[in-house]
């Protein structure tokens, strides 16, 4: 009798769910699955890092994806650290429910919107004193919160060497075949889901889930090696 394949999914946000998701729907239709354990994030590792946000800046300091509503910025002054899309709606969204004022910061260029009055952009931050927010460009505001829309960094320092993805998030990371199955060690048992650039986010991660879920439980038979590098290559050179 062979043994029963166990998987552990590190990580319970959109792309852990929709790999369980998946496993319950084949299940569902008489199939077996393995079983299975995912984990939420830990003080060490599994899913996003969670920080306390602890600073000398007086005031509200959070990341993007912490922010639930835009109604507790009522009547204050925003500083959104970031120019590309969660900056854009974290504005757009925080004006719409009061804020009195956001300053978008950019490091390289503006996004160049027709911006309403009450929203205003200003290139590299210099230095912060206190609530005052001093720009590159001379100017300096006073700010109540700032909201950090820098997206994120891959890291991943509770997997070995071997297994460690340290490609930038780009549109097809090194080492991966279909962007998910992990190419650089002999078998084909480890997958990373939502390395991709951000581009349509949660219907990507599902049906990365879905495809990861067929590979483990041999509902998608994989190419031979050689195929896959091929595959790869061909992504990568274009």
């Amino acid at each position: 009798m062979s043994r029963k394949k166990r998987v552990c999914v590190i990580g319970a946000g959109p792309s852990g769910t929709s790999v369980l998701y998946h496993f319950n729907k084949l299940k569902e239709h008489g199939k077996e699955i393995p079983d299975t354990v995912c984990f939420d994030k830990q003080s060490d590792w599994g899913g996003l890092w969670k920080y306390s946000w602890e600073t000398v800046v007086p005031g509200r300091v959070m990341h993007a994806h912490d922010f639930r509503n835009a109604y507790q910025f009522q009547g204050q002054t925003l500083l959104i650290v970031g120019s590309s899309s969660s900056a854009e709606d974290i504005a757009i969204q925080n004006l719409k429910c009061g804020a009195k004022k956001i300053i978008c910061w950019y490091r390289t260029k503006p996004m160049g919107l027709k911006w309403p009055p009450e929203i205003a952009e200003r290139p590299l931050l210099g230095k912060i004193e206190g609530k005052s927010v001093h720009f590159r460009d001379g100017t300096t505001a006073d700010v109540d919160a700032i909201m950090l829309c820098t997206g994120y960094l891959f890291h991943f320092p509770f997997l070995e060497e071997r297994l460690r993805l340290r490609a930038n998030n780009i549109l097809y990371p090194a080492g991966m075949y279909k962007k998910v199955l992990w190419t650089e060690t002999r078998n084909n048992k480890f997958f990373y889901l939502g390395m991709q650039n951000q581009y349509c986010t949660l219907t990507i991660f599902d049906a990365q889930a879905n495809w990861a879920v067929n590979c483990i439980t041999g509902e998608l038979r994989l190419p031979d090696k050689e195929a896959m590098r091929m595959h790869k290559d061909k992504w990568i050179a274009k």
